[in-house]
């Protein structure tokens, strides 16, 4: 059916499935050495932990410095192409269950400019 298609002969087609079934085995077995290697990165960085083999879990906090609390909100927002967030909705973000709290003196921040909404919560509103 596939030389038929292809108009192509018998050989050939069987040379063409060869390739492919090397080309996605290559790949995948690249991607698993990918996927181990960035594994065994976030597990040294204490990232995550390992609990047992194939179950793992977030590791300990690792940003505690006020300049490093703001500069991972604003690698956020940038990465994330927000241009305004509440600093209340900012606790349900799933990144920021990395940082060991979220206590930053809003007023006088180095990186971020905040502003006050129409209901009195702080806004984060972009970069300064």
């Amino acid at each position: 059916m596939l030389t038929a298609l292809l108009n192509l002969s018998a050989v050939c087609t069987l040379n063409l499935l060869l390739f492919l079934c090397r080309f996605t085995h290559s790949f995948y077995l690249s991607l698993e050495h990918g996927i181990e290697a960035a594994l065994k990165t976030a597990i040294d960085c204490k990232f995550i932990t390992r609990d047992k083999p194939g179950l793992f879990s977030k590791g300990t906090n690792i940003v505690t410095t006020s300049f490093a609390k703001e500069a991972w909100i604003a690698t956020f927002f940038e990465l994330n192409g927000k241009k305004s967030l509440s600093i209340n909705d900012l606790y349900y973000e799933p990144v920021m269950s990395y940082l060991s709290d979220l206590k930053i003196d809003w007023k006088n921040t180095k990186i971020l400019e905040t502003v006050q909404d129409y209901s009195n919560q702080v806004v984060i509103c972009k970069l300064k």
